[in-house]
């Protein structure tokens, strides 16, 4: 379970929808470029990323997405 914060976090939306945006364009227009791409090197580790965002049950598939951009929008949450 994730750990609860004792105070309130800033979150600044529009630069986590930027953020978002500039990097999912950056990721299509390379893949686009060269197909066979692989971003992790690590063969069992990109298993476990593509088990875990492809997974049966919703919550799973967008845990490490939402974990990732909150932690790109601002290093402190945990």
């Amino acid at each position: 379970m994730a750990r609860k914060s004792s105070h309130t976090e800033n979150l600044d939306l529009k630069r986590a929808a930027e953020l978002l945006e500039t990097h999912w364009q950056a990721v299509v227009n390379e893949t686009s470029a060269k197909p066979d791409i692989e971003y992790v090197a690590d063969v069992i580790l990109r298993q476990a990323i593509h088990a875990s965002v492809n997974h049966k049950q919703v919550a799973y598939r967008f845990c490490l997405p939402i974990q990732l951009l909150g932690k790109m929008t601002n290093l402190a949450l945990d």
